[in-house]
């Protein structure tokens, strides 16, 4: 550890556009503040970091968020013109975490993933997304809760595979929040899927080949208000990232 008994995790976050309106502004700041409140919660330090900032040079976890799509580039594909105008890039994004996913892999840090951020790992591992859930045959609208659901509510129900790390953190079965319109297609070498949704969309990662690589594609920072359930996902990161 980096001699502090309260882990310095790196989250990532998406930097707030200069032009950006007051009520943009807002929702990125908020969209923040709740990752890193559900690290204090949890008894880590977090240390935010966008596009641009430099890299501590210790830290004893990383989380990488939600937020834009991974550019298809990184998976081997060009952009599908049937769903380019559903897609959401942001290059800075990718260029500085998909260094910093491969290099946390490479020194076995503990990781935790959400939403975007499975897929990022997923992608820097070496597998696949699916560029809209349309091209997998599901109904993106099932999978973005926006204008149906509070942030913290159940949306649907995901079933956990057992003899995972994530069964160990949530058991067999947890409800989920959801806003994504892409998923994992294809796990990379040495990854598992750990959930999926009632329609078969991947609904956790996690590595066979590392301390802790855990992910999940739902937002459970949201959710640890008012299902306590979730707030384990950040303690174990902790408790990972003390060596535990």
């Amino acid at each position: 550890m980096s001699g502090n008994d309260r882990p310095r995790i790196l989250v990532t976050a998406r930097r707030i556009p200069r032009d950006a309106d007051a009520a943009t502004a807002e929702r990125y700041t908020r969209s923040a503040r709740y990752y890193a409140d559900a690290v204090r919660a949890a008894g880590g330090d977090p240390i935010m970091l966008a596009a641009g900032d430099p890299i501590p040079e210790t830290f004893d976890g990383v989380l990488f968020s939600g937020g834009a799509d991974v550019h298809p580039r990184y998976y081997g594909q060009e952009i599908d013109e049937s769903v380019r105008e559903t897609l959401t890039i942001d290059d800075e994004r990718d260029a500085l975490e998909i260094p910093l996913a491969r290099r946390a892999l490479d020194a076995d840090v503990p990781i935790f993933c959400i939403c975007r951020g499975v897929q990022l790992i997923n992608v820097a591992a070496g597998g696949t997304l699916w560029q809209d859930l349309s091209l997998a045959a599901v109904d993106p609208q099932a999978h973005y809760q926006d204008g149906r659901f509070e942030t913290w509510e159940i949306a649907h129900p995901a079933a956990v595979e057992t003899g995972t790390a994530l069964e160990r953190i949530v058991g067999r079965a947890v409800g989920v929040n959801t806003y994504h319109h892409q998923a994992i297609a294809v796990p990379a070498p040495g990854f598992r899927v750990t959930a999926c949704a009632p329609d078969g969309t991947v609904e956790g990662l996690e590595s066979t080949q590392h301390r802790f690589v855990v992910g999940v594609q739902w937002h459970p920072e949201r959710m640890v208000s008012h299902h306590p359930l979730h707030r384990r996902l950040f303690e174990r990161l902790m408790s990972a990232a003390r060596g535990e």
